[in-house]
C-alpha cells in the first residue's frame, strides 16, 4: 500500500509540474465548451495565398495567412523572424503566436476544445489556427490554418510542400475528420493536457 500510495504521489507531482512548465512555456489555453450550432459544411472564401515554407516556419506562414484575410499585408517569412517564444531548433510555442497576433492589434485566444468546437469557430469565417503532428506516428507538430469542413473532411492552407493534396483557389490540402482527430492530439508525456490545441482571432482590440 505504501509503495502504491508513493507511486501515485509522483504520477501527481509529474503532472502538478509538467502542467506549470507548459503553462509558461505554451501558454495557458481555455477549455471551450458551448451549445451553439453550425452550419454542416463551411469553406472560408477569400483572396489569400498558400505560401510554401523553406524551414521551419509554419509559424509565421500560418499568421500571416490568418492575417492577410482580415486585409493586413504581410507575409510568412518576415512575422516568423519576429516570432516571439522560439525554441532552440527555430520551432516556436504556441504562446508565440498568440503573443506576435495580439501584439499586431489583433484579440488572440489559446484554446482546447473539440472537433465540434473547430467547426463553430472555422463557420464564423475567419481561419483558425491549429496546432497538429505534421504525421499521426511521428513527434514532430506543426501550425496550419483551417479554412473549411463538411462531414467527411477539414481543408487546410498547407505551407509544408509534401502535404499538399489538392489543388483549389482556396485551400491546398484536405484531411480526413478521422485523420485529423489523430494529428491533433498532440498530447504526450511531456504536455499531458495539451491536446486539442487551436487559436483563434475574434476581433481588433
Amino acid at each position: 500500500m505504501i509503495q502504491i500510495y508513493w507511486i501515485t504521489c509522483s504520477i501527481i507531482s509529474w503532472l502538478v509540474i509538467a502542467t506549470i512548465i507548459n503553462c509558461i512555456l505554451m501558454g495557458v489555453p481555455i477549455p471551450t465548451i458551448s451549445k451553439k450550432s453550425y452550419p454542416p459544411a463551411h469553406i472560408i472564401k477569400s483572396e489569400n495565398v498558400i505560401n510554401i515554407q523553406q524551414n521551419f516556419e509554419c509559424s509565421g506562414y500560418s499568421t500571416a495567412y490568418l492575417m492577410r484575410h482580415l486585409g493586413m499585408q504581410v507575409n510568412g517569412e518576415d512575422l516568423y523572424k519576429i516570432m516571439p517564444n522560439k525554441m532552440k531548433n527555430g520551432c516556436v510555442y504556441p504562446k508565440g503566436v498568440v503573443r506576435l497576433l495580439n501584439q499586431q492589434g489583433l484579440k488572440a485566444t489559446l484554446r482546447i476544445g473539440t472537433i465540434a468546437e473547430l467547426k463553430k469557430e472555422v463557420s464564423k469565417d475567419i481561419p483558425v489556427i491549429v496546432f497538429i503532428k505534421v504525421h499521426k506516428d511521428q513527434s514532430y507538430l506543426h501550425f496550419v490554418p483551417v479554412i473549411g469542413y463538411d462531414e467527411e473532411y477539414f481543408y487546410i492552407a498547407e505551407s509544408l510542400k509534401e502535404l499538399v493534396n489538392v489543388e483549389d483557389m482556396s485551400c491546398n490540402r484536405q484531411v480526413s475528420i478521422s485523420e485529423f482527430k489523430e494529428i491533433w492530439n498532440t498530447s504526450d508525456w511531456k504536455m499531458p493536457f495539451y491536446k486539442n490545441v487551436y487559436i483563434t482571432v475574434s476581433s481588433k482590440k
